[in-house]
Formats: structure tokens, sequence, C-alpha cells
């Protein structure tokens, strides 16, 4: 004889094994394309930098008081070009700024993926938060700061 039949499940008792991979992405795709988002609205300083100053923020307090540009000098500048296309214009203004708007738009590629699709990012995540990474990153920090010095000072 065959079981007698169950009542459907509610929408609260379905289990959504996706829902905190959805979260994650979600947490790394809203401020990735509100911060791309924000450097497309922006027109690039075409010094290389100050670009940053149109959104009220003061000026590089270093570059003034020393004529020495600071390790962000022309980052916001780099991101408003690479999201305008301009993507050659952005690695010479500030290679590193060119690298992370690159990165931000991957950003918002992979997590707007696995928002739809609940693709895992755990995976990701682990393998950028390695020593290796901090350091490979600490070192290109100091690399575009040198050549971001290098270019202030031919200008």
């Amino acid at each position: 004889m065959p079981a007698p039949p169950t009542s459907a499940p509610t929408p609260s008792s379905i289990h959504h094994p996706h829902q905190p991979q959805r979260g994650l992405a979600l947490a790394f795709f809203l401020p990735a394309a509100a911060l791309l988002t924000t450097a497309a609205l922006l027109s690039p300083n075409p010094d290389g930098h100050g670009t940053h100053t149109s959104l009220g923020l003061a000026p590089c307090g270093l570059l003034q008081a020393t004529g020495i540009p600071c390790p962000t000098c022309g980052m916001t500048t780099a991101f408003a070009l690479a999201a305008d296309a301009n993507l050659l214009r952005s690695l010479l203004t500030q290679p590193l700024g060119f690298l992370l708007a690159l990165s931000t738009a991957c950003t918002v590629l992979i997590s707007g993926y696995a928002l739809i699709t609940g693709m895992r990012l755990q995976p990701l995540l682990d393998a950028l938060l390695r020593p290796r990474t901090f350091w490979t990153f600490a070192a290109l920090v100091v690399l575009a700061w040198a050549y971001t010095i290098a270019r202030v000072q031919l200008a």
C-alpha cells in the first residue's frame, strides 16, 4: 500500500543551500559596483591626480607640503579613466590604480555571476587571502608609488 501523501513544504521550510553564498556575493557586488559607478561619473583630472577633490575631499597633503605624491595619488584618476575605457591612460597615470580598477570590474563580474547562480566564492577568497598575496600587493604599492613620484617630478 502506498504511503499517504504529505503536505507540501512551505516557503519557510525549504532549505536554500545557496543563500549564504549569495549573501557573500552581494556583499562584494554592491560596493564594487558603487565604486565603478562613482568612477564613471567623475571627470579625470588632466594632471593625473586630484580627481578625488571633485568628491569634496581635500587635496593630497603630502603633495602640497613636499611636492612628493602619496602612495595613492592618482588612483581616483586611474579609476575614472578605466571606467571611461581609457585603459592605457589609466595604466600610465597610476599603474596600481589601473590594476585595482580592473580587479574591481572583475569583482563585479564574478560576484554578479555568483549572486545569480549561487556559486561559492570561498575557494577564491581563500586563494586571495594568503601571505603571498599580501606581500605581492605591498610590493606593487611601493613600485606604483615610485612610478608616481617619478611621473609627478618629471611633469
